[in-house]
């Protein structure tokens, strides 16, 4: 029985080890990424933050690392914004606004 054990234990030894780094790179090459839909409330000058409100109404502050995403977006613009793990901004794209639902129809009484 010990011989068994001894057996099992080299041979886990032998496999190749992983980390939670190579998980996450994994899980970043699927595209598991969070997404903030929202309204750009304002831009920092230097192009590093920017403040988006949710669609749920809660003020988000978000890293940028390229000032290139910020291209084309301005204040008051609807974007999403996709996170990486730590928030930081990969990717801004300006979206349509929300389509309204339809009035209800007049019934004429």
């Amino acid at each position: 029985m010990a011989l068994i054990f001894l057996i099992i234990l080299l041979f886990a030894e032998s496999l190749p080890a992983t980390s939670m780094q190579d998980s996450a790179v994994a899980a970043d090459d699927r595209g598991d990424h969070d997404v903030l839909t929202g309204t750009v409330e304002s831009i920092d000058p230097d192009l590093t933050k920017i403040v988006v409100k949710s669609d749920i109404g809660r003020a988000e502050s978000i890293t940028v690392k390229k000032p290139a995403l910020l291209q084309d977006i301005h204040q008051g613009d609807r974007v999403s914004v996709e996170l990486d793990d730590l928030n930081v901004a990969r990717k801004i794209t300006r979206v349509a606004p929300p389509e309204l639902p339809n009035p209800p129809a007049e019934t004429g009484y």
